[in-house]
């Protein structure tokens, strides 16, 4: 802090790493995110300016040299815990409307929002959520710790792990009016991807692993209309089952602002909506690019 350094700087990530390695053996957590959750209470318990008040007063009382205040370096710690937590996990499936929710949300928290794009501008990402998706979900904490939300696959195929790990964030389930309107909209646009002859570049072997495994935890059977329809309205009712009500927020396309700002406690924006990759867009550019999807292509 004395350096100037902000606390959602990669530069503060040492110090945040030492002061949870510190808070694991004084708390005896199990975990980063247990750590974390502990720690962050236990800082803004103690970040109370009452608190500070009463050990000013009691030295004037006793002729004691007047305490330093701690609430700057209290506040710096708080403030790089609090960046390094996702706000917003998205369990909904990919063409469920995440690609303008990805727009919508890096507007209203000023931050990153990660989105299978970043898996297509990154490919090196793909390895990591192949592992997550093997069950070795450890590596999403450091590819995430830049993010202040996520939506769309990968991260809604391991939406539960992640609500476990930033137990604070918003659950954030976007929804098409039925199954059927969904599988419609995927069929057209993004299953494609998991099809062997998608994209022969060897550079992309992982991105195919990846989206193959994602898309097998989906279901097994999700080249079939059925078995793919109702998956969805298992994964649908399986968040709804899981996610406390009062943590979960239920979106569809047409909902706009409200809910989101609602559940964040933030201003509504006064300009609109955006509204980004339809169905009729995603395969108008399929086309111009050629017949497979290309780098660069949204998902949600």
């Amino acid at each position: 802090m004395a350096a100037g350094i902000d606390p959602a700087s990669p530069l503060a990530d040492p110090f945040v790493s030492d002061l949870m390695t510190r808070c694991a053996r004084f708390l005896d957590c199990q975990g980063d995110a247990e750590s974390r959750q502990q720690l962050l209470s236990r800082l803004e318990s103690i970040n109370d300016p009452r608190r500070e008040r009463y050990l000013q007063l009691l030295a004037v009382v006793n002729g004691w040299p007047a305490p330093e205040s701690l609430q700057p370096v209290l506040d710096w710690s708080v403030g790089a815990l609090e960046a390094r937590m996702l706000r917003v996990i998205g369990a909904g499936l990919g063409r469920t409307g995440t690609n303008s929710l990805k727009v919508a949300l890096e507007r209203l928290l000023d931050a990153p929002c990660y989105h299978m794009l970043e898996v297509q501008r990154r490919l090196t990402d793909a390895q990591v959520w192949l592992d997550a998706l093997h069950g070795r979900p450890a590596g999403l904490r450091e590819l995430l710790s830049d993010y202040a939300a996520t939506v769309d696959w990968p991260a809604a195929a391991l939406w539960q792990w992640l609500a476990k790990e930033h137990p604070d964030a918003v659950m954030l389930l976007s929804l098409r009016d039925d199954a059927a309107t969904w599988l419609r909209s995927a069929r057209a646009t993004i299953m494609p991807v998991a099809e062997p002859d998608w994209h022969d570049d060897p550079d992309w072997a992982s991105m195919r692993e990846m989206d193959e495994a994602m898309f097998a935890a989906f279901d097994p059977h999700w080249r079939d209309d059925a078995a793919a329809k109702a998956a969805y309205d298992r994964h649908v009712e399986t968040v709804r089952r899981e996610v406390a009500p009062e943590r979960l927020v239920e979106w569809r396309p047409g909902d706009g602002w409200e809910p989101l700002c609602t559940a964040l406690g933030v201003p509504v924006p006064n300009e609109p909506f955006p509204h980004v990759n339809s169905t009729a867009e995603f395969t108008a550019r399929s086309a111009a690019r050629g017949p497979h999807l290309m780098p660069g292509l949204p998902n949600g």
